[in-house]
């Protein structure tokens, strides 16, 4: 049994009512404190659901793109990326089915969370998945459209920016401020390229 808010049990025992957990222990601590519970032997490592953090299940079709290059910069990667998706040529369907294909596939490797960010609102919810709104625009005029949008978005939807080299201070303000005041997740990119790690050390 691995707890992660505590050591680890050898002999590890979870009592369970109605789908509830009820107590973690030792076997021979449960076993003395729940007498008539049926007992249930299992071999292996049990473990709280893990949590993806950062996911983009709108982009799980795009698995045929290579990763980047050894001569490559990431930057010039996501403008690949992107051209792909722009193009349009996933009929938006299977993208769908792709990215319920790939929560289930999460679901089934042990996540029981996933924080999802994604350009677009998905037209559907899984009560498994946290959906951030993400948001971005390395420019003046980007940040007016983008500061209306926001201003336009209902309070239940969370939004969150994309990463520094991409984000005008503006926009993270307010939608740091933003997630603050509603109580929502922030996420971000960070440090994901040697070129943004210059970006932030150098200007």
């Amino acid at each position: 049994m691995v707890p992660i808010c505590s050591p680890v049990i050898k002999d590890g025992a979870v009592a369970v009512s109605n789908g509830r957990i009820l107590a973690v222990g030792s076997a021979c601590m449960l076993e003395a404190q729940f007498i008539d519970a049926e007992i249930r032997h299992c071999h292996g490592v049990l473990l709280p659901g893990l949590v993806n953090a950062h996911i983009h299940l709108e982009l799980s079709a795009f698995t045929d793109i290579a990763p980047p290059t050894s001569g490559q910069s990431f930057c010039d990667w996501i403008r690949s990326l992107l051209q792909v998706r722009q193009q349009g040529h996933i009929d938006p369907v299977e993208l769908a089915r792709v990215a319920s294909e790939t929560l289930q596939q999460q679901h089934a490797t042990g996540v029981g969370l996933l924080l999802d960010i994604g350009n677009v609102l998905p037209s559907t919810s899984a009560s498994l998945v946290t959906f951030l709104l993400e948001l971005l625009g390395p420019t003046g005029k980007a940040e007016e459209q983008v500061l209306a949008r926001l201003a336009a978005l209902p309070d239940a939807v969370a939004a969150t920016a994309h990463a520094p080299y991409s984000t005008t201070a503006g926009i993270m303000t307010a939608l740091k401020h933003r997630a603050d005041r509603l109580g929502h997740v922030f996420s971000l990119h960070v440090a994901e390229s040697a070129e943004e790690i210059e970006l932030l050390g150098s200007g």
